[in-house]
């Protein structure tokens, strides 16, 4: 399996990452958004979306990107990337430890326009 990264949107902030099986067939993706940080001089990156096709899941797919970035992230002087999970998806929270990540306690507020 190999990974592919794109920058689909020209200079937009986005970032496309995309897990290829040995046929170059996309089997997982992720987007990603790096933003500057008002904290540090270094930009933050926030995971939008992960995911990976149900036959390649715990295939270490999803583990993969996640390193991806975060190597592309270090390349770039990234000072944190974070995700959010929702408190019902226990998988994807499990994932997220699993990889290294570290659970905070916040309450996000959606505003409806």
């Amino acid at each position: 399996m190999g990974c592919l990264f794109a920058n689909l949107a020209g200079k937009s902030a986005d970032r496309f990452f995309s897990a290829l099986d040995d046929y170059e067939n996309v089997v997982g993706g992720m987007t990603a958004y790096m933003m500057p940080s008002i904290y540090y001089a270094a930009p933050e990156v926030y995971i939008y979306d992960l995911a990976v096709e149900v036959a390649w899941q715990r295939k270490g797919v999803g583990r993969r990107l996640i390193e991806e970035l975060k190597s592309f992230c270090k390349g770039h002087g990234c000072k944190f990337v974070f995700v959010q999970a929702d408190l019902a998806d226990q998988h994807a929270i499990d994932f997220y430890r699993s990889t290294g990540g570290i659970q905070e306690d916040v309450v996000h507020f959606d505003y409806q326009l």
